[in-house]
C-alpha cells in the first residue's frame, strides 16, 4: 500500500512540476518566439516521462504547442461568450 501511495504522490508531483514549468515559462505573456525552445524542452520532457499517464501528457503537450502557435487561451466558447453580451 505504502508503494502505490509513494507512486501517486510521483505522479502528481510530476504532474505538478510540468504545469509549474509551464506557467513559469509563459508568466508575462512573452511572445511564443521568444519562449519556443524552452516550451518545445517541456513538451519533450512530457512526451519522455515515465510517470505520468497520456491525457497528462497531452494536457501539457497541447499547452505547449497552443502557445506555440498563439492559440494558448483562445476558446471559441470565450469568443462566443463575449460577443454574446448584451449593452
Amino acid at each position: 500500500m505504502k508503494q502505490d501511495q509513494a507512486t501517486e504522490q510521483q505522479i502528481n508531483s510530476e504532474w505538478h512540476n510540468l504545469l509549474g514549468q509551464f506557467h513559469k515559462i509563459i508568466t508575462g505573456n512573452p511572445a511564443p518566439e521568444k519562449v519556443k525552445e524552452k516550451l518545445l524542452d517541456l513538451k519533450s520532457c512530457a512526451e519522455n516521462s515515465a510517470l505520468i499517464n497520456i491525457r497528462q501528457k497531452e494536457a501539457i503537450v497541447a499547452r505547449c504547442v497552443n502557445y506555440i502557435n498563439g492559440e494558448y487561451g483562445n476558446t471559441k466558447t470565450l469568443e462566443n461568450l463575449n460577443h454574446g453580451k448584451t449593452s
